[in-house]
C-alpha cells in the first residue's frame, strides 16, 4: 500500500501527476509536508477533517521518516481515507523543498492549493473563509492568500500570543525584505500554482512561503494578508521555523542579521528572481535592479538605491531595523 513512486491513496488507488477528470468547482489540494511529527499529526488531521469546507483532497509527503507507522495508529474514517494520498521519499529533501516538490508532483487541475504543517490546529472555518476571499478576486490573475496566526504551546491549549497585525499593502517591494504570511496559512489559485511550480524547479529556495509571496507579488499577482486568525501555530522544540515575535525570536533575528543570515537569505532569493526576471512587471523589475545595485556600492549610494527600490517592512520597528541593516551592509 505504501511505497516510493506515485501518490498512493489510503484506499489503495495510485495517483500519478496528471489531470483528474470530473472535479467539482473550487476544488482544493492540501499539501502536508511530514517529517517525524507523530506527536501532533493526529490532531492536525482531525482539524482538517472537521473543516466546514469539504471539497478538498489531502496529499501527505513523508520526507523519509515514520508516516506509515503513524498512520496505522490513527483511526481514520473511510470517508476521509478516500481524500488522502501519501508518498514516501527515500531521500530527505527538507521542509521547503518537500512542499515545493510535492506541488510539482500532484495533479495539476485543482482550482486552489494550500500548504499545511504537520503540527498546527486549523480553525474549522479556515478553508471556507480563505476561499471566500479568493473567489471574490479575478482568478484570471495569480492570487495568494495568507493570514495571521495564534501561537500556542505544545499542548495546543494555551495561547502564547498572536502574530503581528500588518496594515501596509502587500507588495513586491515589501516581499524583497520580508515575508508576511506563514505557509501554513496560505491558499492560492491555479495560476499562482503554475508560477510557483515553474520558478522553484531546479532552484534552491530558502523558504517556500517567502518565495510564494515574492514571485506572486513580483509578477503582478493579487496578494491578500488577512489580519484575522485562521490557525493555531503550535510551538515546540522541533519547529522548523517557529514564532518570531517573542523575545527569543527577536534576539535570534538580530543575531541572524549581524551574522549575515538575513543577507544570505535575501541573496539566495535574488539569484532565483534574476533567473525569472522575464516574469516580473516593469515596475517590479526596476525595483529589483535598484535593490541589486544597492548591494554592490558605497555607503551613500547604497541608501540612494534602496530608496529608489522602494523597499519597506510592515512595522515602524521593522523599518528601523532595515535602516540599521543598511548601515552595516547586512541586507
Amino acid at each position: 500500500m505504501y511505497e516510493q513512486g506515485d501518490w498512493i491513496s489510503l484506499c489503495g488507488d495510485h495517483r500519478k501527476h496528471q489531470k483528474i477528470e470530473g472535479k467539482t468547482k473550487n476544488n482544493l489540494a492540501i499539501l502536508l509536508a511530514y517529517y517525524k511529527g507523530s506527536e501532533y499529526l493526529e490532531e492536525q488531521l482531525y482539524s482538517i477533517f472537521n473543516q466546514s469546507y469539504k471539497n478538498y483532497e489531502l496529499y501527505i509527503s513523508d520526507d523519509s521518516s515514520d508516516l506509515k507507522t503513524i498512520l496505522n495508529q490513527i483511526k481514520i474514517k473511510d470517508e476521509f481515507k478516500s481524500k488522502i494520498f501519501i508518498k514516501n521519499r527515500v531521500k530527505n529533501l527538507g521542509h521547503s523543498s518537500n512542499f515545493l516538490t510535492s506541488l510539482r508532483e500532484i495533479p495539476n487541475n485543482y482550482d486552489y492549493y494550500a500548504f499545511s504543517d504537520q503540527d498546527d490546529i486549523w480553525d474549522s472555518l479556515k478553508i471556507e473563509k480563505s476561499l471566500n476571499r479568493l473567489i471574490k478576486l479575478n482568478n484570471n490573475f495569480p492570487t495568494l492568500y495568507g493570514s495571521r496566526t495564534e501561537f500556542v504551546d505544545s499542548t495546543g491549549k494555551n495561547s502564547l500570543g498572536k502574530s503581528e497585525i500588518f496594515l501596509k499593502k502587500p507588495s513586491f517591494q515589501n516581499a524583497l525584505v520580508q515575508n508576511i504570511s506563514g505557509g501554513n496559512t496560505m491558499i492560492f489559485n491555479r495560476k499562482a500554482c503554475i508560477i510557483i511550480r515553474e520558478t522553484s524547479k531546479d532552484n534552491y529556495i530558502v523558504a517556500h512561503d517567502w518565495w510564494c509571496y515574492l514571485i506572486i507579488s513580483g509578477t503582478g499577482g493579487q496578494v491578500i494578508h488577512d489580519n484575522k486568525i485562521s490557525i493555531k501555530y503550535r510551538q515546540h522544540q522541533n519547529n522548523s521555523i517557529g514564532r518570531n515575535n517573542s523575545i527569543n525570536g527577536r534576539i535570534k533575528r538580530i543575531l541572524g542579521l549581524f551574522q549575515g543570515v538575513f543577507k544570505n537569505n535575501i541573496q539566495v532569493n535574488l539569484e532565483v528572481l534574476i533567473k525569472n526576471k522575464k516574469l516580473l512587471t516593469n515596475e517590479n523589475l526596476k525595483s529589483l535592479d535598484y535593490f541589486i545595485k544597492s548591494k554592490n556600492t558605497n555607503f551613500l549610494k547604497r541608501f540612494y538605491y534602496l530608496r529608489k527600490a522602494g523597499i519597506y517592512r510592515q512595522t515602524f520597528l521593522g523599518n528601523i531595523g532595515l535602516i540599521i541593516a543598511g548601515i552595516f551592509n547586512k541586507i
